[in-house]
C-alpha cells in the first residue's frame, strides 16, 4: 500500500467522486488548477485494477486529503524458476 498525504483544501466528498473521470475539474478549484484533474488519477487506478488493486482517496474540506494506492504484484515465471534453480544451488552448497 502506498498512500500520500497532504494538507491541502479538502474537498467534499460529492467532489471526491469526480476525481477519478476523465479530465473532471472540480469547481472551486479551477483557479488553483486551470487545466483540470482526473487524467492522471483516472490512469493510477486503471493500472492499479489491472494488477489487482485499487486507487482510494479520503479526504476533508479545509483539512487535506490522503490518497491510497495498492496493487498486487507476482513474479514471472521466470523469477519464480531462477529462485527455484537458487533455492536448489543453496542446498547442494550446504
Amino acid at each position: 500500500m502506498l498512500s500520500v498525504i497532504d494538507s491541502g483544501i479538502g474537498l467534499k466528498e460529492e467532489e471526491q467522486k469526480k476525481l477519478f473521470k476523465l479530465f473532471g475539474t472540480i469547481e472551486r478549484t479551477r483557479s488553483l488548477n486551470t487545466k483540470g484533474i482526473g487524467l492522471g488519477l483516472s490512469i493510477s487506478r486503471n493500472i492499479s485494477e489491472q494488477f489487482g488493486g485499487q486507487v482510494a482517496v479520503k479526504s476533508k474540506p479545509h483539512v487535506g486529503s490522503a490518497f491510497l494506492a495498492s496493487m498486487v504484484l507476482k513474479p514471472s515465471a521466470e523469477d519464480q524458476k531462477r529462485a527455484v534453480e537458487d533455492e536448489e544451488l543453496a542446498r547442494q552448497v550446504e
